[in-house]
């Protein structure tokens, strides 16, 4: 699963996630889980790009 991250109108990069075990089909909530995780990802890179 890729989800881009992206903070104001910018795509910062990609979260990449892989399963190795095939045990139950991806469903709509873990999808909706993996996206605010790419978005607050994506907000803290961008908070930290003035401190570097």
């Amino acid at each position: 699963m890729v989800a881009p991250l992206r903070a104001r109108r910018q795509v910062l990069g990609v979260l990449t996630l892989a399963r190795i075990r095939k045990e139950a089909p991806l469903s709509g909530h873990l999808l909706s889980l993996v996206e605010d995780l790419a978005h607050r990802v994506a907000l803290a890179v961008d908070n930290a790009r003035p401190h570097v």
